[in-house]
């Protein structure tokens, strides 16, 4: 009988013993390395061997696993790039004009790095036309009539999901971390929007 076999005489029971196993009292690294060990040096055999591996299965799925939750909801940019256009009152207010920008994401809480991350994950939850960037070049017309004594405004605007995401880390030794924020990402549609007020 080897030493591993001696030290660890009932294999089976330990296996009992670790049915929450995430409650283990020692470091789940170094019970990992020991099984490794046993296994590797063929210093146990059947059906402790199949202990040993059933055990380092169970080990391996608590892991370095990361894992995003997201969720979106419909919003929109008004790019810098194209100016709202205002007019009245009363009469018809028209817009005609060559547009040319890029319109990229924002972060608007949370962390910048999760950018590629989130997306990934909001790619197949929220939509696939989610991008970090829309960028358009077009000529554009819009009219509409405007309310007698009212004053109508144009502004361009492109479609875009707010996106609500957490990130849950799962290390090692089966700790946990969450972490979480928010991110605007445009989409490939463009329009205008047109409102009314009292007052220019």
């Amino acid at each position: 009988m080897s030493i591993f076999e001696k030290s660890l005489p009932d294999l089976p029971l330990l296996l009992d013993k670790l049915t929450d196993w995430k409650k283990v009292k020692f470091r789940k690294t170094s019970l990992a390395i020991l099984i490794s060990t046993v296994i590797a040096q063929g210093l146990v055999s059947a059906p402790a061997h199949a202990v040993c591996a059933t055990i380092a299965v169970k080990l391996a799925s608590c892991c370095c696993a990361v894992d995003y939750a997201v969720s979106g909801a419909s919003t929109y940019f008004a790019p810098s790039a194209v100016p709202t256009v205002s007019g009245g009152p009363g009469g018809t207010l028209s817009v005609s004009k060559s547009y040319s920008f890029t319109q990229g994401f924002q972060v608007t809480a949370g962390s910048s790095l999760e950018v590629d991350g989130v997306l990934a994950q909001a790619k197949i939850d929220v939509s696939a036309q989610l991008s970090k960037s829309n960028a358009t070049t077009s000529t554009s017309t819009y009219s509409h009539t405007i309310a007698s004594g009212k004053f109508g405004h144009i502004q361009y605007r492109v479609s875009a999901s707010k996106v609500s995401w957490v990130k849950t880390e799962t290390f090692g030794d089966c700790s946990t971390r969450k972490t979480s924020g928010t991110i605007i990402y445009p989409m490939p549609q463009e329009s205008y929007y047109y409102w009314e007020t009292t007052v220019l």
